[in-house]
């Protein structure tokens, strides 16, 4: 999907979501890498902006991609809820020398972050220590990474509660357009999951 913006077209890989079963494997399988790549990085302590309700939406998605993957292929277990959220936000698992020195990356705006700081410790008897600070999927990025800079939405997207005609497109940032993707519910995404 390319979609224009006043002058400007968008072509970024962002904009060009493929589909709720497609985005589901993309999502499990970015999620899936981080754990393999870091393993650490699953005690990673998040701050993210999605309510109950969508950190179970995302969740549910990715479980029903898992299940219809199943069919298949054997089962895996499902990566975390905070993996899934770092994949959701665009945060991937970025090759180290170093196994110690886990780095979450985004491609699109090349950010890189050294995640050891973020590490909830394992336990250790009591002392006097400050908690391990939060990881803020959304301000961690560049200020123009599109996961957060904001965008107007795909054309086929409802716009606003103002006339067709006089409809001005409400801005979007990437995060949001993938999470609206997870939530779209019909029948085609339904069947598209169950194909093989």
């Amino acid at each position: 999907i390319t979609w224009v913006t006043g002058v400007q077209t968008c072509a970024l890989p962002i904009c060009r979501v493929e589909g709720r079963p497609k985005l589901a494997e993309e999502i499990v399988e970015s999620a899936r890498d981080a754990i393999r790549r870091t393993g650490a990085v699953a005690d990673v302590r998040l701050r993210h902006p999605l309510s109950d309700e969508e950190l179970a939406k995302v969740v549910e998605v990715a479980r029903d991609f898992e299940l219809a993957k199943a069919t298949s292929t054997p089962a895996a277990e499902l990566p975390p809820p905070a993996m899934l959220v770092l994949a959701l936000f665009g945060w991937t698992a970025a090759t180290t020398s170093s196994p110690n020195s886990p780095v979450l990356t985004c491609t699109l705006c090349t950010r890189e972050v050294l995640i050891t700081s973020y590490i909830t410790p394992p336990a250790t008897p009591p002392t006097i220590t400050s908690p391990a600070p939060t990881f803020d999927v959304v301000s961690q990025h560049q200020s123009f990474c599109p996961f957060v800079d904001a965008h107007p939405p795909p054309s086929s997207s409802p716009t606003s509660t103002s006339s067709p005609a006089t409809a001005i497109p409400r801005k979007r940032t990437g995060w949001q357009l993938r999470l609206d993707t997870l939530a779209t519910r019909s029948e085609e995404h339904t069947s598209e999951l169950q194909s093989p």
